[in-house]
């Protein structure tokens, strides 16, 4: 199944679909051996990442704490199997609107993918890019403001003005100048 069951990005759906009520099942039986219990936990983070796709994010959220629990039992806090959970369970979260829980699970990701990763990273600027877009949905917008500007820096200097990444870090950060404005606190 570990092998079978692809991540839950639109282009698996198809499979996903036909393979998630069997996954399901496998899912009901957690191995003890690391080794089998590190393939159970892959099936588990693609699983839910699927269900999380179908809008499902109860089910998401309980299968994401699940692989979260199990890498921290196997991996170090700050591997990138165990923080790419944290940035699963963080996404999950936020959809359901619980925002304190998403913004700390955010936090967690972005703080140990610089240490681990480095400030330039693809997944580093991703956590950030996360968190920053979820400050700015809550309406703190003095706190999102300088990890857009820091995230618009480090994107510009990865991807360069025109990739669609960097245009969309640059539209999210002009909207908030745009608030800013609106409530009189742009500085």
């Amino acid at each position: 199944m570990a092998d079978g069951f692809p991540p839950g990005r639109y282009e698996n759906w198809k499979r996903c679909q036909m393979l998630f009520p069997h996954a399901v099942l496998v899912l009901e039986y957690r191995p003890t051996e690391e080794s089998s219990l590190q393939l159970w936990t892959r099936v588990l983070s693609n699983t839910a990442w699927y269900a999380a796709e179908q809008g499902s994010y109860d089910e998401a959220k309980q299968m994401d704490r699940r692989a979260l629990n199990s890498r921290e039992m196997m991996l170090p806090k700050e591997h990138s199997f165990t923080l790419t959970s944290v940035s699963s369970l963080a996404s999950v979260l936020q959809d359901q609107g619980k925002y304190e829980e998403a913004e700390e699970m955010d936090r967690r990701a972005l703080g140990g993918r610089e240490k681990v990763l480095g400030k330039e990273h693809l997944d580093t600027l991703t956590s950030a890019y996360c968190l920053t877009y979820l400050l700015h949905q809550q309406q703190k917008h003095r706190m999102a403001k300088p990890f857009y500007e820091k995230a618009l820096i480090s994107y510009k200097k990865v991807f360069r003005s025109h990739h669609s990444t960097t245009k969309a870090c640059s539209e999210h950060y002009t909207s908030l100048l745009q608030e800013l404005d609106k409530i009189g606190t742009a500085s």
